[in-house]
C-alpha cells in the first residue's frame, strides 16, 4: 500500500488556507499535516514533519516570500514546492522556476487542477503551466528607454533594431535561443549576438536580469 502524500499549506489568507484544506481532507491518498500563516512556522513543518508537498500562496512583488521559496529549496530535507499565483504572470514564474520551485498553480483553475499537481510533485515531477504574453518584451523595452531619458519623440528602434526587439519578444515567450534561430533560420551565434547586443543597450547583464525586470511590471 503506498504511503499518503504529506501535505502542507502556507498562505497569508485564512480563507485560502481554510478551502484547501478542507478540500485536501476529502481526497484519498493524501494527508494534510498543517497549515501555516506564517513563513517560520512553514519552514518548521518542512524541517520537522516530513512533508512531501508544501502549497504555497505567493503575491508577484514580493519579495519576501521569493527569499522564502529561494531558502526552502537549500533546505535537505525540503518538500516539492507547488505555488499558488493570483494569475499568471510570466516573469513571476520565471523567477519562481529559477528559485527552485517544483510547480506553479493559477488560483483560477479547478480544484481537480489541484490534486494533479500535488501528485505529480509527489510523483517527482514538475507542474508548469505558462501562459506567456507577447507584450513582456515590449513593455521592458519601453520602461528602459524611459529611465534612460530617451525623449518621447524617440521610438524603441531608436535603441534596438528591429531584429533585436523580435529575439527578445521571442525569448520572454519562452522560446531558447536555438528555438529562436531554428525558426528564423538564422545561427545561434547570430541569435546570441543580438540578444547581447539588446541587454547592453538596456543595461541588462543577463538573463536574470531581464526577468527581474519584467517582473517588475506590472504586465
Amino acid at each position: 500500500m503506498l504511503s499518503p502524500i504529506r501535505v502542507g499549506v502556507f498562505d497569508k489568507l485564512a480563507l485560502i488556507r481554510y478551502g484547501l484544506c478542507i478540500y485536501l481532507l476529502k481526497e484519498p491518498g493524501v494527508e494534510m499535516i498543517g497549515s501555516y500563516a506564517c513563513s517560520i512556522k512553514a519552514l518548521h513543518a518542512a524541517r520537522k514533519k516530513k512533508l512531501n508537498v508544501l502549497v504555497v500562496g505567493y503575491v508577484p512583488g514580493n519579495i519576501d516570500c521569493l527569499e522564502f521559496v529561494k531558502k526552502l529549496v537549500g533546505e535537505k530535507t525540503a518538500p516539492k514546492l507547488l505555488v499558488l499565483l493570483e494569475r499568471p504572470h510570466p516573469p513571476t514564474e520565471v523567477l519562481l522556476q529559477l528559485s527552485g520551485a517544483h510547480g506553479i498553480l493559477y488560483k483560477t483553475q479547478p480544484l481537480a487542477d489541484y490534486m494533479d499537481a500535488i501528485r505529480r510533485l509527489a510523483a517527482g515531477k514538475f507542474y508548469f503551466r505558462f501562459e506567456w504574453t507577447l507584450n513582456c518584451a515590449l513593455e521592458l523595452i519601453d520602461c528602459a528607454v524611459k529611465e534612460k531619458g530617451v525623449t518621447p519623440a524617440a521610438t524603441v528602434s531608436a535603441m534596438l533594431s528591429s531584429r533585436e526587439r523580435d529575439v527578445l519578444r521571442l525569448f520572454a515567450k519562452g522560446l531558447t535561443v536555438t528555438q529562436i534561430a531554428s525558426n528564423s533560420v538564422k545561427s545561434v551565434k547570430t541569435i546570441s549576438a543580438q540578444k547581447r547586443n539588446a541587454y547592453r543597450k538596456l543595461g541588462l547583464k543577463n538573463d536574470l536580469d531581464f526577468f527581474k525586470r519584467l517582473a517588475s511590471l506590472d504586465l
